[in-house]
């Protein structure tokens, strides 16, 4: 199937898994992940609609955006180093994995010395698998928020987190549903935040991400194809 019969399948099926749980479609963000396509991928899918990509290698992003079309944004969604920091000030629309009170701190500064204010997304390891990077427990995560809401040259829109690739449906379900809980502990401490956004949800298990409260979904595979690396 081409791109655009790809992107209009999954948006179909975004809009009535959101409608079959009480849901506004609207409220959902769809997010083609284009890491490692190549730059005639995301045209393709620009000329079908899509304005907004999900990248997960800075420099990999940055010399696709210097040929994107103006108006297209990218979405930082990759392991961010804390040296890399300063590369991603003033370029991405959001960046979905600081993991790291330290991370956050770089972006502060580095945003805060071209005079940006970048949103942001706290990831969160909610599957406690190794391999993945991010909170693991809300305590820390709330004792770290303590410094990050204070910063001012960020902006945390909300929390990030990827399930487990596995075949159980009720444990990637957890996945998801722990990062909502965390959430809400979150805007509990910190009234005053806007935590609404709940990056979570791939190609895979996107309808049970959209069930358990997903605003964004980060879809690749499943619109591009497999990688080729």
């Amino acid at each position: 199937m081409a791109i655009a019969d790809n992107l209009k399948e999954i948006k179909d099926n975004l809009n009535r898994t959101a409608l079959g749980c009480g849901r506004d479609p609207q409220s959902i963000r769809l997010l083609p992940v284009s890491k490692r396509k190549p730059l005639e991928a995301l045209l393709e899918a620009h000329e079908a609609g899509e304005n907004l990509f999900g990248e997960n290698r800075v420099d990999e992003a940055l010399e696709k955006l210097e040929k994107l079309p103006r108006g297209v944004q990218v979405d930082m969604i990759g392991h961010l180093q804390s040296n890399k920091a300063a590369k991603t000030a003033g370029k991405f629309r959001l960046i979905h994995s600081v993991d790291s009170l330290k991370l956050a701190a770089r972006l502060d500064r580095a945003n805060g010395a071209i005079g940006n204010v970048q949103d942001i997304l706290i990831e969160l390891n909610t599957s406690g698998e190794e391999s993945k990077s991010g909170y693991t427990d809300c305590e820390s995560l709330l004792k770290d928020l303590e410094e990050m809401v204070n910063m001012k040259n960020i902006c945390l829109k909300g929390f990030m987190t990827m399930a487990p690739f596995i075949e159980e449906r009720d444990l990637i379900r957890r996945t998801f549903v722990r990062c909502r809980e965390w959430r809400d502990e979150a805007q509990k401490r910190f009234p005053d935040q806007d935590f609404s956004e709940l990056s979570m949800g791939m190609s895979g298990d996107y309808v049970e991400a959209i069930e358990e409260g997903a605003t964004i979904i980060r879809v690749g595979t499943a619109i591009f194809g497999a990688r080729q690396y």
